[in-house]
Order: C-alpha cells, then sequence, then structure tokens
C-alpha cells in the first residue's frame, strides 16, 4: 500500500510493527546501549498497536454479527431508503425548513443485498489511515535518517525510525470510531432496526425530511371508534359495508375502523369501481354505479349533501374526538365519532428527529390527519409538518408501498416508524461524534510527533522512555474513548436569543443574524405593563418579523389575561406559546385553546412560585419556563438560587417519563450557562449575551456546549 501511496486502518499499524522489529535487532546485537538507558526499546508500544488494531476489529466483527442475525430475523422486511428524484423535490418541501431536501424512507423488500459489503466498507479509520500512513512512514525515515547522519549515531537512527513510526500511528482510531457505531447498532437492533456500519451513516447522516404514510403514524389499534351516529338506519348496514370496501382498497387507517365492525368478513364485501381522494375533505367511491363518500362536512356540501347542525359535531370534538360522515346515493347514512391515539414511543421518535432538524411529509386519505392534527397529537412544530396534496401523495405512496425484490442493506428495519427514527436519527447524531474523535487523533498525532522531535534532538532518547511514551499514548486513547462513550449521552443545549434585547429598529435583519448563527429557536417576549412593568410587542410584530426566518417562534405571554390573545399569536406564526401561572387566565383552558391551534403549549413560574406549581400541567405541556430574573426587563443579574427549582421540575419530568423541555430565560450569558445546564435546563433564553457579543455565532457555540 506504501508503495502506491495509500493505505487503511492497518497501514501505520504494519509501519509501526516493521520499526520495532528492526530496532528489536539491534538489540540483539548491541543489547548493553539499551540496558544501561542510552536508548530504550519501543516494542511495547508496538504490542499496545496491535491490541488496540485487534480489538477495533473484534467491535467491528461483534457488531456485523449482531446486526446478521437481525436481517435474517422475519421481522426485517423493510429498508431504509433515500428519495433520489428531483423532479419533484421543490415540491414536495415547499414551506418546510428544508429548502435542500434529503427525504429518506422506508419500502418493503423481500431480500436485502450487500450485507457484508456494507457492514466491512471503509469507514472514516480507512481514510485516516489512507491519509496519515504514507506521510507517517515517510517521516519516520526521515527522522532517523536524520538524527542518524546529525548525531552520527546509527542506533539513536534506528530508535529515531521507531519512536516516530509508533507515535505517528493513529492507534485508538479503530475503538474511537467503532464504540460510538457498536452503541449506535446496539440501540437501534433494540428499537427494531439495523444499521450496517458507517456507509449507512454516510447515506442518512443529511437526512432533513422523512417522508411518512399516516398509516405509519396510526398503526392498527390507534384509531378507536368512540359511537355512530345513524341518520338512516335502513342503509346504515349496507352503508358500512360499502364504506368498508372503499377504505379497504386504498388502505387507509380509517379501513382499521371498519375491519372492527366488520370483524373481519372481507369476502362478503361489494367489488368497487373506483376510488379517489379529495384533498383535506375526504374518499369518494363508486360501487355499482353508486357514489360512497366517507369524509367531512364540506364533502357532503360538495357533493349537495347536507351535514348535519355543526352544533352536533363540535359537541363530540369538545370531547377530543374526530368526525367522519358516510353517504351512499346521495344520501347521509351515519357520522362517525373516533379517537385518534398518538403511541408515545412514536411521538418520541419524531420529536429526536425534530430536534436533529429533520421536518416531515405526509401521505394520507384521511380528512382528519391534517397538519394541525398531526402537530398537536405528537408535539411537533406546525411548520416542520407537510401533509402533501393529491398528487403529491400518489406519488409519494408509489415510493414507499409495494415490495422490491432486493435492496441495499444500508439500513433495515421492522416496518415499525420510531425503529426507522432511531435508526436516522443515530445516524445524524454520530456524525458529530466521528468529526471529533478524527479532530482529537490528528492532534494527538501532530503534538506527538513534536515533542518527539524537539526532545530527541534537544535531550536525546534517554528522555524519551518507553513508560513515558506509553502514558503519552494512553492519555490520548482515553480520550477518544471517553469522547466515543459520553457521546451517546451528551445533550447540547437549545439556544433560544431573546428579541427584547435586538435593536427594534432592524429586527427582521437581527433574526437573520442570529438564524445564521446557529440559534434554535427565537424567543418573543410579550408584556402588556400590567403583568409585568413593561410593554413590548403585540402579534402585529410577531407577524411582521415571521418571514424571515424559518426557526420556531417562542413567544412568551408576559400578560394578565392570555387566553384572550392565544388566537391572535397563533394566527401571527407562534410555534410555542408559553403563560404565566401567576396570570388571571385558568391554566387548563388556556393549555386547551393552545393546543386547538395546533401550537405548543408551556407555562411559566416567576422566582417567587414554588417548583411544584408546575406539575398538575407536565402531562399536559411540552415545556417549563423558570425566570431566573424577575420578569419585565432583560439586563438583569441570574439568580442561581432558581436552580434548584429547575433540577427538582427536571426530576419530576423523567420521574413520569415525559418529553418535556425546560427552559431558563433571564441574566444567561458564557459566565452562567454552565450552571443552568448543570441543574437541567434543555434551552436557555439569552438576549444581551447573545445579540450584544462581538461573534453571535461564538456566543451561541459557547452556550449550547455549556
Amino acid at each position: 500500500p506504501l508503495r502506491k501511496f495509500k493505505g487503511n486502518s492497518d497501514t501505520a499499524a504494519a509501519a509501526a510493527s516493521v520499526a520495532g522489529m528492526i530496532q528489536a535487532v539491534t538489540a540483539l546485537f548491541l543489547p548493553d546501549i539499551y540496558i544501561n538507558g542510552t536508548y530504550h526499546i519501543y516494542v511495547p508500544l508496538v504490542i499496545l498497536i496491535l491490541l488496540l488494531n485487534s480489538f477495533g476489529k473484534l467491535l467491528i466483527i461483534k457488531r456485523t454479527a449482531d446486526n446478521f442475525h437481525f436481517i435474517c430475523s422475519p421481522e426485517a422486511q423493510y429498508a431504509g431508503k433515500i428519495y433520489t428524484d428531483s423532479a419533484y423535490s421543490e415540491n414536495f418541501v415547499s414551506g418546510l425548513p428544508s429548502p435542500k431536501p434529503f427525504r429518506a424512507y422506508t419500502k418493503k423488500a423481500y431480500f436485502m443485498s450487500n450485507f457484508l459489503r456494507l457492514s466491512y466498507a471503509a469507514d472514516p479509520v480507512e481514510e485516516l489511515g489512507s491519509f496519515i500512513a504514507p506521510f507517517a512512514a515517510a517521516l519516520s525515515v526521515l527522522c532517523g535518517l536524520a538524527y542518524g547522519l546529525i548525531a552520527k549515531d546509527f542506533i539513536g537512527g534506528v530508535s529515531s525510525f521507531a519512536l516516530t513510526a509508533c507515535i505517528t500511528t493513529p492507534m485508538c482510531s479503530l475503538i474511537a470510531i467503532n464504540i460510538p457505531m457498536k452503541n449506535l447498532c446496539a440501540g437501534t437492533i433494540s428499537d427494531g432496526a439495523m444499521v450496517a456500519g458507517y456507509e449507512t451513516v454516510k447515506q442518512f447522516c443529511d437526512t432533513n425530511v422523512v417522508m411518512l404514510d399516516s398509516s405509519q403514524l396510526y398503526p392498527k389499534g390507534s384509531i378507536i371508534l368512540s359511537g355512530i351516529k345513524a341518520f338512516n338506519e335502513s342503509k346504515l348496514k349496507t352503508a358500512i359495508m360499502a364504506g368498508a370496501a372503499v377504505t379497504f382498497a386504498v388502505d387507509g387507517p380509517m379501513s382499521y375502523i371498519f375491519d372492527t365492525i366488520i370483524q373481519g368478513r372481507k369476502n362478503t364485501l361489494p367489488s368497487v369501481d373506483s376510488v379517489s381522494y379529495d384533498d383535506k375533505l375526504g374518499l369518494c367511491g363508486w360501487i355499482g354505479g353508486q357514489r360512497i363518500l366517507i369524509g367531512n362536512r364540506e364533502l357532503l356540501e360538495k357533493h349537495n349533501i347536507a351535514p348535519p347542525d355543526v352544533k352536533i359535531e363540535e359537541k363530540y370534538r369538545r370531547m377530543g374526538n374526530e368526525i367522519a360522515y358516510i353517504s351512499m346515493a346521495g344520501e347521509l347514512v351515519a357520522m362517525f365519532v373516533m379517537t385518534y391515539k398518538a403511541d408515545r414511543e412514536i411521538a418520541r421518535s419524531l420529536r429526536v428527529l425534530e430536534d436533529n432538524g429533520v421536518s416531515f411529509v405526509v401521505r394520507t386519505i384521511d380528512c382528519n390527519i391534517t397538519q394541525k392534527h398531526i402537530a398537536e397529537k405528537f408535539s411537533l412544530y406546525p411548520r416542520c409538518v407537510k401533509v402533501l396534496p393529491t398528487g403529491l401523495g400518489s406519488i409519494a405512496s408509489e415510493a414507499m408501498t409495494g415490495k422490491e425484490k432486493t435492496s441495499r442493506a444500508y439500513l433495515v428495519t421492522n416496518g415499525k416508524l420510531q425503529a426507522f427514527a432511531s435508526a436516522v436519527s443515530g445516524c445524524i447524531r454520530i456524525k458529530s461524534t466521528v468529526t471529533i474523535s478524527k479532530i482529537i487523533q490528528y492532534l494527538a498525532l501532530a503534538i506527538g510527533f513534536i515533542l518527539v522531535t524537539i526532545i530527541s534532538f534537544v535531550s536525546g532518547f534517554a528522555k524519551l522512555g518507553c513508560m513515558e511514551m506509553l502514558l503519552y499514548t494512553g492519555f490520548w486513547c482515553a480520550a477518544l474513548i471517553i469522547v466515543s462513550i459520553a457521546a451517546k449521552k451528551l445533550m447540547k443545549m437549545k439556544v433560544a436569543p431573546s428579541l427584547l434585547s435586538c435593536d427594534f429598529a432592524k429586527m427582521g435583519e437581527e433574526i437573520v443574524r442570529v438564524d445564521k448563527a446557529g440559534a434554535d429557536l427565537i424567543h418573543l417576549d410579550v408584556m402588556d405593563g400590567h403583568f409585568v412593568p413593561n410593554l413590548t410587542i403585540g402579534p402585529a410584530i410577531v407577524k411582521a418579523v415571521r418571514p424571515y426566518t424559518t426557526l420556531p417562534f417562542d413567544v412568551h405571554l408576559m400578560i394578565d389575561y392570555p387566553l384572550d390573545y392565544i388566537d391572535a399569536f397563533a394566527d401571527a406564526g407562534a410555534d410555542i406559546i408559553t403563560f404565566h401561572l401567576e396570570s388571571m387566565s385558568d391554566p387548563q383552558t388556556t393549555i386547551e385553546k393552545i393546543k386547538s391551534r395546533g401550537v405548543k403549549p408551556g407555562v411559566v413560574i416567576k422566582p417567587g412560585t414554588p417548583a411544584d406549581v408546575v406539575y398538575p400541567y407536565l402531562e399536559k405541556v411540552d415545556m417549563v419556563l423558570v425566570m431566573t430574573v424577575e420578569p419585565g426587563f432583560g439586563g438583569q443579574a441570574f439568580m442561581e438560587d432558581m436552580m434548584p427549582k429547575v433540577t427538582a421540575i427536571k426530576a419530576e419530568i423523567q420521574k413520569r417519563g415525559l418529553d418535556v423541555l425546560v427552559e431558563a430565560d433571564g441574566g444567561i450569558s458564557e459566565a452562567t450557562a454552565a450552571i443552568a445546564s448543570k441543574a437541567g435546563v434543555d434551552v436557555c433564553v439569552s438576549g444581551t449575551g447573545i445579540f450584544k457579543a462581538k461573534d453571535a455565532a461564538e456566543a451561541i457555540r459557547i452556550l449550547k456546549n455549556a
């Protein structure tokens, strides 16, 4: 490999082994020089290199064996794929915060191919070896020759050659890369998916859009029939059989409802002539010349069928139900009352993807499954969800349905959405871990080479004992392994710049600036001059600045009657609305109102309010904001004595197994962010610390890594 100026993970180790053997041979003929301490034998370094290299390969073999057991199981039937048709790219993601789509989805396959090739394909270690090995070998020879000629010392030249070859070997890179890969693979297998290797990471790490069918959001058993209100009992049985036939023909989520009603008697269903889906309205099917409609009241009105009084519908919707009507031959027959239950694991996995910058495009033929519905049921930001219109939905359906003869085994799942989400989010996260590991390895090699060169020429090899070199390499190996293991648990704080501290004369430009700097949310403080002694912005300003970014708007209402303004701020573009439990509005009613608008609700407490006040609402909200200053003005000093409150709330959230973010607002800067992070803060609001910083991007980076 060296002759062709290429290498792999074994090349540097092989070169170090050769250099160590050459030195060992000289020791056979001139043992006194090594015994008296003038020079040192570096064979133990070579042994360490080979042991670490072998252990790294063992991790690869173990990972591959575990993956092989999964891929051979009956449940491994779905292949993860990337949608590559660019003809519809812009239409698919228009309106989403993903201008350059990288869309992932799953599809059934009979056979998963190329498993071993993908499992043992070149990873960053191969790239590292390919780049470093030739240079390391050349440097080792040059250092040996230079030392031998300058010092006129043959043994010194050999020692320089051996030590340089060892110290410039990325001995821990295989372990550093494959510990997180092994963790990723083990985690995804337990979730019902398989990641073949680093080729899979390269394939899916840039995913920013996941393409879904609504049946994946609501698998069988997720939609429950709560009741049927008949308007024409004489035709009810016939209409139900016809409706079942129509829904089975298109295999939508509502087919589960009809399957329950007819108790599996599919062989008695009438033949369906055709079925179409009207966007946001419902299904229109034809059976024996009779039109069957299954959808909302707007679908009935479109076909000149009078729906019942809207108050009847609203009565059931207030109880959290959804409605669908069925008509036959131009006559309304019945109203179905259904409950859509979002699976907690599916919701959690979607939020993990969302946290990693992924949006969702959903194909549906169920009029109740809208953008607002999905965002509310699964606690997602509405602007990160798009329900595809019929044309694009048909294209997506064609890509996702059916069964391929073979598909490459990059990513394989059991068909469950949470399994696919776990694998994709893992691929996205591990990319940064690999990058950090490579940087540490390069740093270790560069520092090691410089130290060895300087010390050998200045003080001689007596100062470069084998034990010292083992300690040096051990330090860097430990650092790499710690980073690799800890990477699984590391969660960076999200940063929400507060517009209260921006230049109000160019608020739009300020938003663009912090967006480009890496902000996760935009925090907007709304004050009414009564609840707090200050006046700030209202819905009109929020609406005016909404077009400047696709980042979520985190609107913090510091007003007496937040319930009265939910509609206004939801219409203005709020993604999260947090309100104070100390305000005059009823908390439960306000939370329900926020959810009804497809916005994430959150509650806020002042410094003087105890932590347990928020506990009754934890199951109902997506965020708890703890004020770390008295609300009303920016630029105040951070109140560190609020951190026990944060810790208590975080502990209660974890105890209940909830996905609720804890946010802190007030006085958070580079100096105080670490205190907040340690206490359990997930999102830090910072105004002055970002907008008044010389470099907003650097300020945000420091806050995230606190």
